[in-house]
């Protein structure tokens, strides 16, 4: 029987890459988003998490400047959508990019490169 991290060695990076990001794509997380209306608390799966953020919560404009409302986080961040969608992934969502070679955990993909 051969051993399972020799299976994983036949991965090239990009195939890696690619697993990873079905797995994290589909990861569902509670929005802990809290404003005016309350704590958000729906679940929203990692793909959709820009959408959501557009839809529920009035991050629309690619020009202003919005601040990070993220559930008991005291977050100073504020910037525009897609800045603030990075951040609120990398710091906030608990979605991690596993390497199937080291077996580290990244925020982000191009930090496994």
């Amino acid at each position: 029987m051969s051993n399972s991290t020799e299976s994983y060695e036949r991965f090239t990076s990009r195939d890696q890459i690619e697993f990873n990001k079905v797995l994290i794509d589909e990861t569902e997380v509670k929005c802990q988003w809290e404003d005016e209306q309350g704590l958000c608390n729906e679940p929203v799966k990692e793909k959709d998490f820009s959408l959501h953020l557009y839809r529920r919560h009035g991050i629309t404009s690619d020009s202003l400047l919005y601040r990070c409302l993220w559930q008991d986080s005291d977050c100073p961040h504020e910037s525009k959508k897609e800045s603030l969608e990075r951040h609120m992934t990398g710091k906030h969502v608990p979605v991690k990019w596993a390497c199937l070679h080291c077996h580290q955990t990244f925020t982000r993909e191009r930090a496994m490169m």
